[in-house]
């Protein structure tokens, strides 16, 4: 999609290279990609009080500190099959407990489009649509989307785009009509009067919202009035997440029982910031203190590709795979799922999470099952 274009700086070392062909481009989630993939700061060993140890050694440690109970936590990003095989193997594993984070301000604006009963939009659906109203600043987050709603508007002229957003972003640029808003008044202003009248003669109303970080209790209000007002217009909604696989990896963890990340953070923390951890955190591609906020956090083993606050504050630190480098399914804008290959292999030695949650296990000596290879269905959340 973004045609990035790979070649090697060394044997086990990939470096990205821009587009030779003119007119190509990138768009901001592939150019962070490139800076990710072959970067310099990979962690590739494993590291016991700042130190480098051997790989065994690293993941003994890991898992006795897992041994009396722990939470660990995993990306939503991953493949679907990579969070379903994560589920069986901890399963088996008593006392610890499983949970697949989505971004806050995601996890609850999805709950509310779900909750609205509307119809997912594919960036290809939008072009079909005869207004459009925007919630934050998609355009920024999704060029295709933003190209699907222009060639909208130069099909139907009179067509209205409304844009509701507080942080005052690129889309706004494009608005027929911008409703004046302050960052956590989204919500209010889709309820709004202005918003109602300006798309009153619309048939298939395109609403895309983006949620943006932070005050993320709104979000799950906005989600909801957001799809109720594209059902009432015959449209549906394009939700815009950080995580491509976050309303998938949503729904599966509803189907797999896996505990949320507020559950996870809470319970671990037991029951307030102010108390010491009762379980220890394990976390695997999440940078769970960077995404709070929560520097006093006690994190003791975490799992990355590239440094992070995480990993900056842990004791054992191991490395993983990056999402782009594990091959699977993915859910596509709550229309559709689509299986993709890695783009490239991990850097020898480097498991992904679902492998490295079976080291752990093994050095725990508990019996790690073979995933079955189910992939329970994404269905809508009731």
């Amino acid at each position: 999609m973004c045609r990035l274009e790979l070649g090697w700086a060394g044997p086990d070392l990939p470096a990205v290279e821009y587009p030779s062909e003119a007119g190509a481009g990138l768009c901001p989630r592939g150019s962070a990609l490139g800076e990710l993939v072959g970067s310099p700061r990979r962690i590739r060993r494993a590291i016991v009080g700042g130190a480098e140890v051997k790989y065994s050694e690293a993941v003994s440690a890991a898992a006795e500190r897992m041994c009396g109970g722990a939470t660990v936590l995993i990306d939503g990003n991953l493949p679907l099959e990579e969070i379903a095989a994560a589920a069986e193997i901890i399963s088996a594993w008593e006392g610890v407990r499983l949970c697949c984070v989505i971004s806050p301000e995601d996890e609850q604006m999805l709950l509310g489009v779900e909750a609205s009963g509307a119809t997912y939009l594919a960036d290809e659906d939008l072009v079909g649509c005869d207004g459009f109203v925007v919630v934050g600043d998609a355009f920024a987050a999704n060029p295709r989307c933003a190209r699907g709603v222009l060639d909208a508007l130069a099909k139907h002229r009179r067509a209205p785009l409304v844009v509701i957003d507080g942080g005052g972003g690129v889309t706004g640029k494009y608005a027929t009509l911008r409703i004046a808003c302050r960052p956590g008044g989204e919500a209010d202003a889709l309820a709004s009067e202005q918003v109602s009248s300006a798309v009153e003669g619309c048939r298939k109303l395109g609403v895309i919202i983006s949620a943006e970080p932070g005050r993320g209790a709104i979000w799950r209000r906005a989600g909801y009035l957001a799809g109720k007002l594209a059902v009432a217009h015959g449209g549906g909604v394009s939700a815009q997440t950080v995580g491509a696989n976050a309303l998938a990896a949503l729904r599966l963890r509803e189907q797999l029982g896996l505990i949320s990340t507020a559950k996870a953070i809470t319970s671990s923390m037991g029951g307030g910031m102010a108390v010491p951890a009762m379980l220890p955190i394990v976390a695997i591609g999440v940078d769970i203190v960077g995404m709070l906020g929560w520097p006093e956090m006690d994190v003791p083993v975490a799992a990355a590709a590239l440094p992070n606050r995480t990993t900056e504050s842990a004791n054992i630190v191991l490395p993983v795979a990056l999402a782009c480098e594990t091959g699977g399914s993915f859910g596509q804008a709550g229309t559709r799922s689509v299986k993709t290959s890695a783009i490239i292999a991990p850097p020898a030695g480097v498991p992904t999470a679902s492998e490295l949650l079976g080291q752990l296990t093994s050095a725990a000596g508990v019996n790690v099952p073979q995933w079955s290879g189910k992939l329970p269905p994404t269905e809508r959340i009731s």
